[in-house]
């Protein structure tokens, strides 16, 4: 299916530009497998792993077999890029899906293994990943599969990318509605944000992944967006890395 009504309602980033895969060559699409269906973003890890938001994935937790990595594309056609199947899926440890909302995403992260090595070239290559904490007041990008305005009901057809800055607990705290975690950081533009789709997607610091999108501000414009700090979370990643 490659028409634009396989593209559904979920996160989505609202002002953003459409990118080149070329430039984010880490970023894939997890889709249902079925209909082509884009659930969420993720991030190559290694040949073998993607990085994405539990969340996304923890209904298919007892069969994975209708989800797909699509690869070296900045598309969302069922004919471009590398589809790859998955073939287990690990959650953090600390993951609990039944607790409250907000509660749950201090832990959001899944590792997907692919069946199929990824062979690495200028289209489809692992992310750099963060060896010092996020620093607030720097400008960061965050990709994903979203929309230029902030329109309701379809995914962006390509992908986008926009440029939001990280802010200091202190003002996430005030401006959000919600508890903040160690494990978590804010970001914050005037008229950007992300949206539905977008969640498991990179927040990018000088080619490094610093971050990984997991939850935004109801609000379209002037919000508050909370991401996962991969520095503080790179316990969990090393140990699937290693086994």
């Amino acid at each position: 299916m490659t028409s634009h009504s396989a593209y559904g309602k979920r996160e989505r980033i609202v002002n953003g530009a459409v990118v080149d895969i070329r430039n984010l060559p880490f970023i894939v699409s997890i889709r249902f497998n079925p209909t082509n269906i884009h659930l969420c973003g993720g991030i190559i890890l290694s040949q073998k792993h993607v990085l994405t938001v539990a969340h996304c994935v923890y209904d298919f937790k007892y069969d994975w077999s209708n989800l797909k990595v699509f690869a070296g594309t900045s598309t969302l056609s069922a004919t471009e890029g590398t589809a790859y199947a998955v073939e287990s899926i690990r959650y953090h440890p600390r993951y609990n899906a039944v607790l409250v909302e907000i509660t749950r995403y201090r832990y959001d992260l899944a590792i997907l293994s692919v069946e199929e090595v990824i062979n690495f070239n200028e289209v489809q290559k692992p992310a750099s990943l963060p060896t010092r904490d996020i620093i607030p007041g720097d400008d960061v990008i965050i990709a994903g599969w979203g929309l230029p305005t902030p329109l309701k009901g379809f995914f962006s057809y390509n992908l986008q990318k926009a440029t939001v800055k990280v802010v200091t607990y202190k003002y996430c705290r005030e401006n959000f509605p919600f508890p903040l975690y160690n494990e978590q950081f804010c970001t914050y533009m005037k008229k950007t944000s992300a949206r539905d789709g977008d969640d498991g997607g990179p927040v990018i610091s000088n080619d490094t992944v610093i971050g990984i999108m997991i939850y935004r501000s109801s609000s379209v414009h002037d919000a508050c967006d909370i991401q996962s700090n991969l520095y503080k979370q790179m316990d969990f990643i090393k140990s699937v890395l290693q086994h």
